[in-house]
């Protein structure tokens, strides 16, 4: 296997899995957040130069070119006078940019050196939610990548804390940006797009593709995370799979309920029902 690569509209419950991974002895990057996100797919692919004008197909492609040479590089392997360069101009994008702040430069210094590598013959994987939205180009550039999406009740999801993807993708996702909107609606219709595109997509995909709904993960742990580790190619250990188990707590969990429906349309309502999850608001009979 190439590669296991996680994603999935943010604050869906990803970290566990990185975690997971990482207990499993892959190396899942040289530089992470508390969250246990890939920060230099991050840096390479989630610029704010390219939020603010989607990038082109041979910008994406040159980006995970050295994306995928940096993970794949040991410790002690230098990387290319090339490579450096494309990484100190992309270093320069984040500086220009009025969302910059200091946690870059320590990123970008990670990846031009070979301090922070994986070791020789360790499997690799990352986790960045945003993964989801690059897994077009990331199937063509890396056909034998798997890929797995974490999805979470998108009427729970609509009232998170977290919208960074919709700010950062939402009109490319065709979700408006006006303001005036009210944000939980927004959330969602970006909710219902993403997740609509990224499930048809990785139906192409065939077995190097699976799907994950964060609730089974919490409500069903002891079958899941065998599930999952066996797609990842992982030897069950049961010392790790009931250590994984403890660590998963139902935090938020149907928080829509104490919400009224009144703020989503009918249609939007539908749509999340078609992509799996019932509406269970405090104003609608059951």
């Amino acid at each position: 296997m190439c590669c296991l690569a996680i994603g999935g509209v943010g604050g869906s419950g990803t970290r566990l899995l990185a975690e997971l991974l990482s207990e499993c002895g892959f190396f899942i990057g040289g530089s992470l957040n508390p969250a246990s996100d890939n920060l230099w797919f991050t840096f390479f692919l989630r610029r704010p130069d390219w939020v603010s004008k989607f990038p082109s197909d041979a910008e994406i492609v040159q980006a995970l070119q050295v994306y995928f040479r940096c993970m794949q590089r040991t410790t002690g392997m230098s990387s290319t006078h090339d490579d450096d360069d494309y990484i100190n101009s992309v270093l320069d994008k984040w500086r220009q940019h009025s969302s910059f702040d200091s946690r870059w430069e320590p990123v970008g210094r990670t990846l031009l050196s070979a301090s922070k590598m994986r070791t020789e013959g360790q499997r690799w994987a990352w986790k960045e939610p945003n993964t989801h939205v690059f897994l077009p180009w990331l199937n063509q550039f890396s056909p034998d990548l798997k890929y797995l999406h974490v999805v979470r009740n998108g009427f729970d999801m609509a009232f998170s804390q977290n919208q960074n993807q919709l700010y950062a993708w939402g009109p490319y996702f065709g979700v408006s940006d006006v303001p005036a909107s009210p944000i939980e609606s927004r959330s969602l219709d970006f909710w219902i797009a993403a997740n609509k595109r990224a499930i048809e997509f990785g139906e192409t995909m065939g077995e190097r593709f699976k799907l994950l709904r964060y609730e089974d993960m919490v409500n069903e742990p002891s079958r899941i995370v065998p599930e999952i580790m066996a797609f990842a190619g992982i030897t069950i250990d049961p010392s790790i799979v009931n250590k994984t188990v403890k660590s998963i707590a139902p935090s938020s969990v149907g928080r829509h309920r104490s919400r009224h429906s009144g703020i989503f349309t009918e249609d939007q309502i539908q749509r999340v029902t078609n992509l799996g999850y019932q509406a269970r608001f405090s104003d609608m009979d059951f």
